[in-house]
């Protein structure tokens, strides 16, 4: 079982609004989709960095994952946790 954790980045005078994902070791950062809802595309994020951990040789990971869930983190409102196994 491996954790993702999703941040919103809000936009800056030189980019649009991003989403970054990361498992402490691996970081993706994605555009934000205005059109789409906030939870889903920090869910789109994770599901993407998921299958480029599951692409990469580490061991430890195993070769399909499964969703398991999300929830925000407590006290860090643009965080949210990603669970796979």
């Amino acid at each position: 079982m491996f954790c993702i954790t999703t941040k919103y980045l809000g936009p800056t005078s030189k980019r649009g609004a991003r989403i970054k994902a990361t498992d402490g070791q691996r970081t993706l950062v994605v555009h934000f989709d205005y059109g789409m809802d906030t939870s889903k595309a920090m869910l789109d994020a994770a599901k993407k960095l998921a299958a480029e951990i599951l692409e990469s040789p580490v061991v430890g990971y195993a070769p399909s994952c499964e969703y398991v869930g999300s929830a925000w983190a407590p006290g860090r409102a643009p965080v949210k946790v990603h669970l796979f196994r």
